[in-house]
């Protein structure tokens, strides 16, 4: 009995661990890495390695002030493992993807029940925007990694469907000193990641959920006289009053949970600050942060919609169930609140409203949302599985429908436009199969068992992964994989220097396996080391003469739209010595090097993966 028992809770998590590796590890090093970010994170990992430098995080030999140092050093660690590729850099990423699915699952048991936990961790494990965040070299994974599990110690340790908030908190009412310091390490951790926010989202959403569980301070006698306007302000006040905010930081134990954080994640920013004279700390938090906030940088802009409509498609193919599962909670609501629910609903809620606000938007932003997102849609099935549901099966029917189109759909759009953008490869658009499969699956048996109907639409949702991440992707690189201008660049001898002119690539940076200089147009005044690495502030950049001046040996490289603009500015032993397809631009990268000069070893240069 005890046995079938551990058994039966073992089972959900062996499920779901065996989907998080087909999903996330399937192919996840045979894909070379996308830019930008990808080569810029997995480069500055390879940089800071080769320099034996835990500390300053740099890439093409320049400061790198984009993203704290943990996931460098995640993916330093698995170099070290498994050697300088694609798989090691985005390994962390699906190891901590996984455990996300895993986290859901446990809050989704503890808000709800385990079949709900179990279904949020499979709608999750296969939305298309965190499949993307689990299979990138990018902070994305350990920050909502980090953030999930402090909302699980939460969770796990306070559940919300107890009186565990009371309107005048007692040392008994506090949180637990262990699973407190436990909530605050991994805030900490999530600020390792990305920066601040990674302390802040979580708080403010734990924050508001308590203060909305707990009973309010109102003053019934004069609540009853008020008219209705003050009755309203009267009811907002007593819940998100001064007195009422400091309680539930107290009963948070903020002052300690500071103090850990701080422990864990201030040194490091002292110590690049201290580094590179406070220039990481001066371009991260003024730059990354302020600017993000107050200015729509590199033109990631968007209105109020922007992340209702992100979400709606990063989350696909779930988001068709969007309708009837909205309704549903509104009835459910409607009826009687359920904490559970309340907490989703801050979680979502906290995270697009806050970069709604935002100016720079980019749809990774709504990710660390996408755990209570699964866990309503989950919720909602499982209601509907039982005959539970409050709205009627035809809007589920609707939502089977709408997956049949939208995978017919997109096996349409892809065939047609694969011979413009890719060539050919038409049999891409199967990647969409399964899903519209899943969907005739769902239709065909929905009335006879509505389990056994969405069972379908969940396998179907794991091969479309698959397929399109795990050999879709693997078509889209093969148009790109083989780039003689490239190879040049790495098996040219390890003294020739590289420039580029009027375009660069970071992903030309990490399988070129050495810096590339960008020149100006026009002349700047320059120092005789401006090829020098630094971990300051970006050198002045060259001229082409300026660089042919100096390196007689040189490379370099630049499109076919400034190809004849470029040969009138270098000498004439100067000539292209390879060319090779922009990827997805209508134009050729051409590189110019000196025919007098033999700038390639006789064999290929060591340096990168690129299966």
């Amino acid at each position: 009995m005890e046995r079938h028992t551990n058994l039966r809770k073992i089972l959900p998590v062996l499920l779901l661990a065996i989907i998080c590796v087909v999903v996330f590890f399937f192919n996840l090093g045979a894909v070379q890495l996308w830019d930008r970010d990808e080569p810029r994170n997995a480069g500055c990992a390879a940089e800071m390695l080769h320099n034996n430098d835990w500390v300053v995080p740099v890439f093409n030999g320049q400061l790198r002030h984009q993203k704290p140092a943990l996931l460098y050093w995640l993916i330093m660690s698995a170099y070290s493992a498994f050697g300088v590729g694609e798989f090691a850099a985005r390994f962390w990423s699906a190891l901590l993807g996984s455990g996300t699915v895993l986290l859901t699952f446990g809050i989704g048991t503890r808000l709800f029940d385990r079949e709900t936990g179990i279904w949020g961790g499979i709608i999750l494990a296969t939305t298309l925007m965190f499949v993307v965040a689990s299979r990138a070299a990018t902070p994305d994974s350990a920050l909502i990694c980090f953030s999930t599990l402090a909302i699980f110690i939460f969770i796990r340790n306070i559940r919300p469907d107890q009186t565990a908030f009371d309107s005048t908190p007692t040392s008994e009412s506090k949180w637990k000193s262990l699973p407190a310091a436990f909530f605050y390490i991994a805030l900490g951790l999530a600020v390792l990641a990305k920066g601040p926010i990674g302390f802040v989202m979580p708080m403010t959403i734990v924050g508001l959920f308590t203060l909305i569980v707990r009973p309010p301070d109102l003053n019934l006698d004069r609540s009853e006289k008020a008219g209705l306007l003050e009755r309203i302000v009267y009811s907002v006040w007593s819940r998100v009053n001064p007195t009422r905010i400091g309680n539930a930081l107290g009963q948070m134990r903020f002052s300690v949970g500071v103090a850990i954080v701080l422990a864990i994640a201030l040194p490091w920013y002292v110590w690049v600050g201290i580094r590179t004279d406070g220039e990481f700390i001066r371009l991260f938090f003024l730059n990354e942060h302020l600017g993000r906030t107050t200015t729509s940088l590199e033109s990631h802009s968007g209105g109020w919609w922007y992340y209702p409509l992100a979400i709606l498609l990063g989350f696909f193919p779930w988001s068709v169930f969007a309708l009837p599962v909205a309704m549903e909670f509104d009835r459910r609501l409607a009826k009687q609140i359920s904490a559970g629910a309340i907490f989703l609903i801050c979680w979502i809620c906290v995270q697009v409203s806050v970069f709604t606000i935002v100016q720079t938007k980019l749809p990774s932003y709504a990710t660390p949302c996408f755990p209570a997102i699964a866990l309503l849609v989950a919720s909602g099935l499982v209601g509907f599985f039982r005959k539970k549901n409050l709205v009627a099966e035809f809007f589920y029917r609707l939502g089977l429908w709408a997956l049949l189109a939208a995978g017919f759909g997109v096996m349409v759009g892809v065939w047609l436009v694969a011979e413009k953008i890719l060539g050919g490869h038409r049999e891409i658009s199967l990647v969409a199969f399964p899903i519209a499969m899943g969907a005739v699956w769902g239709l065909c048996w929905l009335s006879r068992s509505r389990r056994t109907a969405f069972f379908g639409v969940a396998v179907g949702s794991v091969a479309f992964c698959i397929m399109l991440f795990g050999w879709g992707a693997m078509v889209v690189d093969s148009i790109r994989n083989s780039n003689p201008v490239i190879s040049a660049i790495r098996n040219a001898d390890e003294t020739v220097v590289v420039a580029a002119y009027r375009c660069l690539e970071s992903s030309w940076v990490f399988y070129g396996n050495r810096p590339i200089t960008e020149l100006n147009i026009v002349a700047e005044p320059i120092s005789d080391s401006f090829v020098r690495l630094t971990t300051r502030s970006p050198q002045p950049r060259p001229t082409p003469e300026d660089f042919v001046q100096r390196f007689a040996a040189g490379l370099i490289i630049s499109t076919s739209e400034h190809a004849e603009e470029l040969r009138g500015r270098l000498p004439p032993e100067y000539t292209i010595i390879a060319t090779a397809p922009y990827f997805l631009r209508d134009e050729q990268l051409v590189l110019f090097g000196n025919k007098r000069h033999d700038q390639t070893t006789e064999n290929a240069r060591p340096g990168h993966s690129t299966q």
